[in-house]
């Protein structure tokens, strides 16, 4: 044994007396500190994920009673008015998260863009929603008009435009080519 007169040959092998030892304390400390990190960060995102959305109230309609009642779902944290009213109605869409409600809209309908001025809203819908109006239009009607007015009370009015037009539309007595300036 040249150069090493006090050390066993396994310590020769791997370079000097006490490597081992010392390698398994700092992998040991290395990988305690990684599961801290790792434990911190989803914490950290677990918290702020709850105060990236907000909970709202849409109306639904119940199977059993076939009337409106609300609903509570979740939609992204929004300083904008507009995206509020946008998610709103896009909830309201989507449908139910409950099985003991039911869907009054055609999934294909679409929710183009809000625009609030002067304190109405002008809600831009594609043409699938004459098509959801059809079944059941007062229902409908009441749920798209009545949530937005439930989740933004600073509101005057909703106005429905479909593809941008005014429409001239009548749907059991709710005629569409006004202004909603209160809940229906």
């Amino acid at each position: 044994m040249t150069g090493y007169p006090y050390c066993t040959i396994n310590e020769v092998a791997t370079g000097h007396a006490g490597y081992n030892e010392a390698m398994r304390k700092y992998i040991k400390r290395y990988f305690l500190f990684l599961l801290i990190t790792f434990f911190s960060v989803s914490l950290f995102f677990n918290f702020n994920g709850n105060r990236s959305t907000e909970k709202i109230k849409i109306l639904v309609k119940d199977r059993e009673s076939q009337r409106l009642v609300m609903e509570k779902v979740n939609i992204p944290n929004t300083e904008s008015p507009n995206e509020r009213i946008f998610w709103v109605l896009k909830e309201l869409i989507s449908g139910p998260t409950q099985s003991q409600y039911e869907k009054l809209f055609n999934p294909d309908t679409e929710v183009q863009k809000v625009i609030i001025r002067e304190g109405i809203a002008y809600v831009y819908f594609g043409w699938m929603l004459v098509e959801s109006l059809q079944d059941e239009p007062v229902l409908a009607l009441r749920a798209i008009v009545n949530s937005v007015f439930l989740n933004n009370r600073e509101l005057d009015g909703v106005k429905i435009l479909i593809e941008g037009i005014e429409p001239v539309c009548t749907f059991s007595s709710i005629s569409l080519n006004s202004t909603f300036d209160r809940p229906i």
